[in-house]
C-alpha cells in the first residue's frame, strides 16, 4: 500500500517536471552541513531524550507525593516527550526526500537523455523543497523538547519542606530553568538571524 503511494508521488511528481521550469543544476544541499545536523537531531539525540522524557514521566507517575509540583512536572515532561517524538517522524519524512546527485547515479546509471535528466533534477529539487519544510520541523520540535525538558526537570527538582539538602536542590532547579531559557533564546535569535535580508554580496543588511 505505501509502495502505491510512493510510486503515485514519485509519477506526479515527474509529471509536474515537465512543465516546471528548467533546473541547470542537482539541488545543493545549502548550507553544507545543517541537514546532516539535523539528521543526527532526529536520528540520535531526539530519539534518546524522548525515551528520557517518557521514563522520568513513568517514575514521576508512580511516586507524584516526592515531588512538590507532580502536575507542573509531568505536564512539561510529557509535551516534551511528545516533541521529541515529533522530531523523530519529522526527521524520517525528511530523509526520505533529501537524496543527492550521487545517490541517484548509484541507484540508476548515468546513461540519461537530455529529458530525462531534467526530469530527475526537477523531481530532486521539488522533494528536497518539501524535505526542508519537513527538516525545519525537526529542529523547531527538537529545541521545543529541550525547552520542555529543562523546565520540567526544574519543577522535579524544586525542593518539598525544610532540608539541609533544600540549597542544592534550588540551584540545581534554577540551573535547569536557566538551560532551558538559555536554550529558548539561542533558538529566536537562530531563527531571527536566519530570517535576514541578504544583500548581493551574500552579507547580511544592517
Amino acid at each position: 500500500m505505501g509502495s502505491k503511494k510512493r510510486s503515485k508521488r514519485r509519477s506526479s511528481h515527474v509529471e509536474a517536471a515537465q512543465v516546471s521550469p528548467s533546473h541547470d543544476r542537482w539541488n545543493d544541499p545549502a548550507p553544507f552541513g545543517l541537514t546532516p545536523a539535523r539528521q543526527s537531531m532526529a536520528g540520535g539525540a531526539g530519539a534518546l531524550l524522548a525515551g528520557f522524557a517518557t521514563a522520568i514521566v513513568g517514575v514521576i507517575a508512580q511516586a507524584p507525593d516526592k515531588i512538590r509540583y507532580p502536575g507542573w512536572a509531568l505536564l512539561l515532561l510529557t509535551f516534551s516527550a511528545i516533541a521529541f517524538i515529533a522530531c523523530v517522524q519529522c526527521g524520517f519524512n525528511a530523509r526520505s526526500l533529501m537524496y543527492s546527485h550521487a545517490e541517484i547515479a548509484e541507484w540508476r546509471p548515468p546513461e540519461w537523455e537530455e529529458e530525462e535528466t531534467q526530469d530527475l533534477r526537477s523531481e530532486q529539487h521539488e522533494d528536497a523543497a518539501i524535505g526542508r519544510r519537513w527538516e525545519q520541523g525537526v529542529e523547531w520540535t527538537y529545541h521545543v523538547g529541550i525547552v520542555l525538558l529543562g523546565a520540567g526537570m526544574a519543577f522535579v527538582l524544586i525542593p518539598m519542606g525544610d532540608s539541609n539538602e533544600n540549597l542544592p536542590r534550588w540551584i540545581a532547579a534554577y540551573s535547569a530553568m536557566a538551560c532551558a531559557a538559555a536554550q529558548f533564546i539561542f533558538y529566536v535569535k537562530g531563527w531571527y538571524e536566519d530570517r535576514k535580508p541578504v544583500d548581493t554580496n551574500g552579507s547580511s543588511e544592517t
